[in-house]
């Protein structure tokens, strides 16, 4: 009993790590907000409660959720949960931004780490003092190896639909440029990061908050938590 219950806890871990975020757009075709699901089209998702719901620039609640409303929603694949749910006109997108770009700025420390499809244990990275500060859409990031401080200076964009995170810069003090494709997430006050280097120029971008062991665009996902001002 005891195997039977490992093996279903190892494949039921395998089967979330494959779990990817999907977009679906459709129109809305029922809501019941006490049992937090919708319908959109044909397709019927939970509502996770920390799902992003903006209508026409707006975070609002499920509650304001109209059946025939067009919407824009991204859902976990292997749970059928909806992350983010967009409805009307994206002017939301420039809102959107501004928004979003607002919450990333300052400094926050990583406390989660995995490269290369390997975890660290949390002594690893607090040993890293991995940081990054974000002015207006200036990055700065740093890291301690062999006992010497490393900096990487760059831009970003954002792109809050897909959720995409862009940024281009090279290490402090170099003038070999780099650039990565990823994606980020909001989880109360820390912030994910999962990037993939474009060293090829065909990198493609993560589906999900994990890292793989892809060649030569070897990919990173790192837990960032705000730091107080």
């Amino acid at each position: 009993m005891i195997r039977l219950a490992v093996f279903a806890i190892l494949v039921g871990m395998a089967s979330l790590a494959h779990a990817e975020i999907l977009e679906l757009e459709g129109t809305i075709k029922s809501v019941d907000a006490p049992k937090r699901e919708i319908t959109i089209g044909r397709k019927t998702l939970d509502v996770a409660k920390k799902c992003r719901i903006t209508i026409d620039g707006k975070e609002l609640g499920i509650e304001d959720l109209k059946p025939d409303q067009e919407a824009t929603v991204e859902y976990d694949s292997e749970l059928e949960v909806a992350k983010s749910i967009t409805v009307g006109d994206d002017k939301a997108g420039d809102d959107a931004v501004a928004r979003d770009m607002k919450a990333l700025q300052g400094e926050w420390e990583a406390v989660e780490a995995e490269f290369n499809g390997e975890a660290w244990d949390r002594i690893a990275v607090r040993k890293l003092n991995r940081l990054i500060r974000i002015k207006g859409n200036s990055f700065h990031e740093e890291k301690l190896l062999n006992g010497k401080t490393v900096g990487v200076d760059g831009k970003f964009e954002i792109n809050p639909k897909t959720k995409a995170f862009d940024f281009v810069g090279k290490v402090t003090g170099s003038n070999n440029a780099f650039e990565y494709v990823g994606i980020y997430e909001f989880d109360g006050d820390k912030l994910k990061l999962c990037c993939r280097a474009n060293t090829d120029g065909n990198a493609t971008r993560p589906k999900n908050f994990k890292s793989d062991t892809q060649k030569p665009n070897w990919s990173h996902y790192y837990v960032y938590k705000r730091l107080e001002e």
